[in-house]
C-alpha cells in the first residue's frame, strides 16, 4: 500500500467536491487526490469508480456521505466493495478499521481551542493515522505547531477562501490543502 504521501505529491491543492454535479470540475483538475463528499451509499461506488479511472486516489468522507453507518461493516464494505483509496472521518475508531481493511486513514481535528487540539493529538497518537486533516485550516501559526509535533502529512481544510490563504498553510508546513471552492482547485502556486 502506497503511502499518503506518495498521493499528495509537493504542495498539493486537493478538490472537495461536496456536490455531485461537481464532480466533473474536479476529475478535469490536475489535482492526483479528491476527497469525496458528496453522494450517498447508491452513488459512491460509481463516482469513486469514476475518479480511479480518471488515475486519481479518492477519499471518502464517510461521516457526510448519506446512509454509511459508522462501525466496522461499513469501513469493510467500503474498502470491498467501494474501494476508496482511503477513509476521512472524526471518528477515531474508524481509523483503526480502515487501516485494517488496506485503506488509507485521515483523522479530521476540528481545532476548537487548545483543549481539543491537545485532544486530537493524543488521540493522533493512539490510532496513528496516515494522515491529519486539520479545520479550519486558516491558522498558519497552529499548523505550524502540529506539524512540528506530528510526523504524517498534515492537510488544511476549512475556511480556505482566497489564494493567500492557501499559500500562507503551504508556508506553514501544510504537505496539502482541502478546498470546498472550485475556482481554487486548480490554482498554480508558487514553489
Amino acid at each position: 500500500m502506497k503511502e499518503l504521501r506518495q498521493y499528495l505529491g509537493e504542495k498539493a491543492i486537493i478538490p472537495v467536491v461536496r456536490r455531485e454535479e461537481d464532480l466533473p470540475a474536479a476529475l478535469d483538475t490536475g489535482a492526483s487526490c479528491l476527497f469525496l463528499v458528496a453522494g450517498d451509499i447508491t452513488t459512491i461506488k460509481r463516482d469513486v469508480r469514476l475518479i480511479r479511472e480518471r488515475g486519481k486516489a479518492c477519499f471518502l468522507y464517510m461521516d457526510f456521505i448519506d446512509g454509511l453507518g459508522a462501525d466496522r461493516a461499513t469501513v469493510r464494505y467500503l474498502a470491498r466493495e467501494v474501494q476508496p483509496t482511503g477513509l476521512v472521518t472524526i471518528k477515531n475508531h474508524l481509523l483503526k478499521h480502515a487501516r485494517g481493511e488496506g485503506l488509507l486513514a485521515i483523522q479530521n481535528l476540528f481545532l476548537l481551542d487548545s483543549q481539543a487540539i491537545k485532544t486530537g493529538l493524543n488521540s493522533t497518537r493512539k490510532y496513528a493515522p496516515d494522515g491529519l486533516e486539520i479545520l479550519p485550516g486558516i491558522m498558519p501559526r497552529v499548523i505550524r505547531e502540529i506539524v512540528d509535533t506530528v510526523s504524517i502529512p498534515v492537510i488544511a481544510g476549512g475556511l480556505l477562501e482566497k489564494p493567500e490563504d492557501i499559500q500562507a498553510a503551504f508556508q506553514a508546513g501544510a504537505a496539502a490543502v482541502a478546498v470546498g471552492r472550485k475556482d481554487l482547485w486548480s490554482i498554480a502556486m508558487p514553489k
